[in-house]
């Protein structure tokens, strides 16, 4: 019986080690402020980007550019990523009045599961004024494991979770400012937890069921 019960807790560590073990792999990084001009009216307000200083690294960054005659934009972000964790915030905001320019926040991760692995989200969308958009999407080769827009003037938070199969996924946050001088925002955490493999999990529940058969054997003959 103590031959079996330390067989029992071998396989249970197998299992705990290799669910550890079945982290996420960070593919690329697409994160990046944005304030454009595209009626292309030639002020002072230029299309520029800004990235991370480095793939996957923190990226906090706030940046304006304005003219004396038209207004400013703004946009900036506030985000980490790790292999099974990631999220932050972002903003944007349009002072000139007109749509016709306009600033992005983006946070777009993609990874990928060696195996199936459970995950959590949870994030507000606030999209304040006219022509303002917010989006946050999760895909994969097989489609949208969710997708939620936000517009004109709308907000709303969200809560999801669900199992990844193993494959590549991108994780999506977007906010564009809007004619509205008003802050629109995304804030987000999202988190990813490796399950324990079927075979391992199988086999734990076969011993179990052989040690209860021997001892029911066992009392029999008594």
């Amino acid at each position: 019986m103590r031959k079996t019960a330390r067989i029992f807790l071998v396989l249970a560590s197998c299992a705990t080690a290799h669910a550890s073990a079945a982290s996420s792999i960070l593919v690329s990084d697409g994160r990046q402020l944005a304030i454009s001009d595209p009626a292309g009216l030639g002020c002072a307000i230029a299309d520029v980007t800004f990235a991370p200083p480095a793939p996957f690294a923190p990226f906090d960054e706030s940046h304006t550019l304005s003219d004396p005659l038209i207004g400013s934009l703004t946009a900036s972000q506030s985000t980490t990523v790790e292999a099974d964790q990631m999220g932050g915030s972002g903003a944007v905001s349009n002072t000139t009045g007109t749509s016709h320019f306009c600033a992005t926040s983006t946070f777009s991760i993609t990874f990928e599961v060696s195996s199936s692995s459970a995950y959590g989200f949870g994030g507000t969308l606030v999209a304040a004024g006219a022509e303002a958009y917010g989006i946050f999407r999760l895909s994969g080769s097989a489609g949208d494991e969710f997708d939620h827009l936000v517009f004109d003037g709308q907000s709303q938070a969200f809560e999801e979770s669900g199992v990844l199969a193993p494959g590549a996924y991108t994780l999506l946050a977007v906010i564009a400012s809007g004619a509205s001088s008003a802050t629109s925002s995304w804030a987000f955490d999202f988190e990813l937890v490796p399950e324990p493999t079927s075979a391992a999990l199988l086999a734990l529940l076969a011993l179990g069921a052989r040690s209860r058969r021997a001892r029911a054997s066992r009392r029999a003959d008594a």
